[in-house]
């Protein structure tokens, strides 16, 4: 099984680059349906692989787009009449001003009913290389076809891309082993981050034991500016059980958030809550660990960030949830569950943490000076996270006990209030602690 994600990869690859070739062509042209034929040449030059349109195409405008509708379609092998795949419906749209100087840029890629043959041939060479490995193929010039346009390479600035229902068939003719992965199904947000393209390297390898259900990829990749090493894969198919353990040195989770900078100018207008939806735990079964060395998130900072992860049941739990940030520590567990109304428990705990810091970096506001720990042990359940909160609950005794009181205590060493306007309130002591009591809340 070793190397078939990556050939699954540029199958798919190799895919959206001759459907961006078609729609290229098809925003060129006025009635596309009168021009199949020459759609059909235009691939036979470019890749020497036969293409077979079977249905309509349909132009869509959607500005700033312009989109191309295709039924059914099939391409052959290279040089072959062979089948190498099928679609049973795609969509491919350009983004429409680039295109007024003959500048390529793909926006949205869709595909429905993909099904493809993926071979990889006993001298180490496979029936995608055409596509994506090597020089580029120069395609032949089309009689009294301008040149200006073959040049112009084709750039990605995708919304979205979309598989819907794919079959994919690995045969490795070197071992004999043959693979297939039915009812695939992926959708990718947005494949470009707010300061530029996202850049993704992946090396690694796979292995499967077909009789024991078992699989293992071991990777390395380059996401960006974060490098990602570890290990994932499954020790059953069916029902899927995963495991993981993956190490990142640094990640800006911000950047693919597209969370921005808080202003400190009071409560931003809320916005109409979304409701939790926790129904993926129902079926998910997996346990690992990530472990991150530099995390940038929500605007907060934090280093060796550890989390250890066990799903089943209908239920998360993430324990220990741990951290350096702000000059202190946190150590804690976070747990969902998928019941009938969403469920959470919180217990954490800070210890000498840099509040002024933490503040301007969380809301913009430098409202306290010091270092101080806080104690978290918080359940709640609802529908939307307003709900939880007011729905939460504080400890409480063991069952058939009196409710116990609750505390939440946060210790302040030389922590300082500030007034808005700049001047000091009163300091607390070294040592003393602030303390509130309460039930239910």
């Amino acid at each position: 099984m070793n190397r078939i994600l990556k050939y699954v990869l540029i199958a798919v690859g190799g895919i959206v680059v001759v459907l961006a070739a078609v729609a290229a062509y098809v925003a060129a042209t006025f009635n596309p349906n009168d021009y199949k034929p020459q759609i059909v040449q235009l691939v036979k030059e470019k890749f020497d692989r036969t293409l077979r349109i079977d249905g309509d195409i349909k132009l869509t405008f959607y500005y700033p787009a312009l989109g191309a509708n295709l039924g059914g379609l099939a391409l052959s092998e290279h040089a072959s009449d062979k089948a190498f795949a099928s679609v049973r419906a795609a969509r491919v749209a350009l983004q429409l001003v680039p295109l007024l100087s003959r500048e390529l840029i793909v926006s949205e890629v869709e595909v429905r009913g993909l099904r493809a043959n993926l071979v990889k041939y006993r001298d180490g060479t496979a029936n995608v290389d055409d596509l994506t490995g090597g020089e580029p193929r120069k395609p032949k010039r089309a009689p009294g076809a301008g040149g200006a346009q073959a040049h112009k390479p084709i750039r990605f600035d995708i919304d979205h891309v979309l598989v819907e229902d794919a079959s994919l068939v690995y045969a490795d003719e070197g071992s004999g082993a043959k693979y297939t992965l039915d009812r695939v199904n992926l959708k990718t947000g947005r494949i470009a981050a707010a300061h530029g393209p996202i850049t993704i390297k992946l090396t690694g390898s796979a292995r499967a034991d077909i009789p024991k259900q078992r699989a293992t990829l071991e990777f390395s990749t380059k996401l960006d500016e974060s490098s990602v090493t570890g290990k994932a894969g499954l020790v059953h198919f069916s029902p899927p059980s995963y495991v993981f353990d993956v190490n990142v040195d640094k990640l800006d989770a911000d950047r693919y958030t597209g969370a921005t900078k808080p202003e400190g100018k009071g409560t931003p207008a809320a916005k109409p809550e979304e409701p939790l939806d926790f129904s993926a735990l129902k079926s998910l079964q997996a346990s690992g660990s990530v472990r991150i060395g530099s995390l940038e998130a929500a605007n907060l900072k934090a280093q060796n960030v550890r989390i250890d992860a066990r799903a089943g049941g209908a239920r998360l739990d993430l324990n220990p949830l741990s951290a350096n940030l702000y000059q202190g520590t946190m150590n804690g567990s976070l747990s969902l569950a998928a019941a009938a109304t969403p469920q959470i428990a919180l217990k954490q705990r800070l210890v000498g943490i840099s509040i002024g810091p933490l503040l301007k970096d969380a809301i913009d506001r430098d409202l306290l000076e010091g270092r101080g720990s806080v104690t978290l042990d918080i359940t709640g359940q609802g529908a939307t996270v307003s709900a939880i909160k007011k729905a939460r609950r504080w400890p409480t005794s063991r069952p058939g006990q009196a409710p116990a009181k609750a505390a939440r205590t946060i210790a302040w060493t030389g922590a300082t209030s500030k007034e808005a306007s700049g001047t000091t309130g009163t300091a607390l002591r070294p040592g003393s602690a602030a303390t509130s009591k309460t039930g239910t809340a």
